[in-house]
C-alpha cells in the first residue's frame, strides 16, 4: 500500500522500498513481480543519481538474473554494481559490506559456471570486506560459500573447517537461518 500511495514520488525511501519488495518477491519465487519492482527501483535510483542506491538495486537485480539462471546478465549487473560501489568505500563506510555482497554474488555466479578459482578469489574478497565492516552475519554466510567452493574442488578438510567456523559463528549470533547454509 505504501508503494501504491507513493507512486508519484522519487525518493531514496521509495527506492529502498521497491528493492526490498523486489527481494521479497524473488524469495517467494514471483520473478515477474520482482522484475517489475527491481526495474522501477533501479530506474528511480538512477534518476536520483545516488551511487549507493544504484549499486544496491543492481545487486538485487543481479540476484534475480542469477535465480533465473541468466548468469551473463547477473555477471554484468554485478560488475556494474562493483564499479560503482568500490569507488565509495573510502568515503562511505556503509558501502564496504555492500561491496562484500557484490563480491559474494560474483563468487556464486562463478561457482555455478564451475569457475572455482575465480569463485574462491571473489568469496575471499567478500570475507575480507565483511571482516573490515564487522559484519558477522555476512561473514558467516561468506564462509559457508567459500566452504562450498573448497568442497567442489576436493579440499574437504578446508571445506569442513570453514563450515564448522560458519556454524559456530551462526550459533554464537543465534542466527538460526544461517545455520542451514553451513550444512548445504
Amino acid at each position: 500500500r505504501a508503494l501504491a500511495r507513493s507512486s508519484d514520488m522519487v525518493s531514496a525511501a521509495r527506492v529502498r522500498a521497491l528493492v526490498a519488495a523486489g527481494v521479497l518477491a524473488v524469495f517467494r519465487g514471483d520473478h515477474g513481480r520482482a522484475e517489475s519492482l527491481l526495474a522501477e527501483g533501479l530506474a528511480l535510483a538512477r534518476a536520483l543519481g545516488d551511487p549507493l542506491l544504484i549499486g544496491e538495486a543492481l545487486i538485487y537485480s543481479g540476484q534475480l538474473a542469477y535465480r533465473r539462471g541468466n548468469y551473463d546478465l547477473a555477471e554484468d549487473l554485478a560488475a556494474e554494481a562493483y564499479d560503482r560501489l568500490s569507488q565509495l568505500t573510502g568515503s562511505l563506510p556503509e558501502a564496504i559490506p555492500v561491496v562484500g555482497f557484490v563480491l559474494l554474488a560474483q563468487g556464486a555466479i562463478a561457482m555455478m559456471q564451475e569457475q572455482f578459482e575465480r569463485a574462491a578469489m571473489r568469496v575471499q574478497e567478500a570475507i575480507d570486506h565483511f571482516q573490515a565492516a564487522g559484519s558477522a552475519w555476512s561473514l558467516s554466510d561468506a564462509q559457508a560459500g567459500l566452504a562450498a567452493v573448497r568442497y567442489c574442488t576436493g579440499d574437504v578438510p578446508a571445506a569442513a573447517a570453514l563450515y564448522w567456523e560458519s556454524l559456530q559463528r551462526s550459533h554464537a549470533m543465534n542466527a538460526w537461518s544461517l545455520l542451514a547454509s553451513s550444512f548445504i
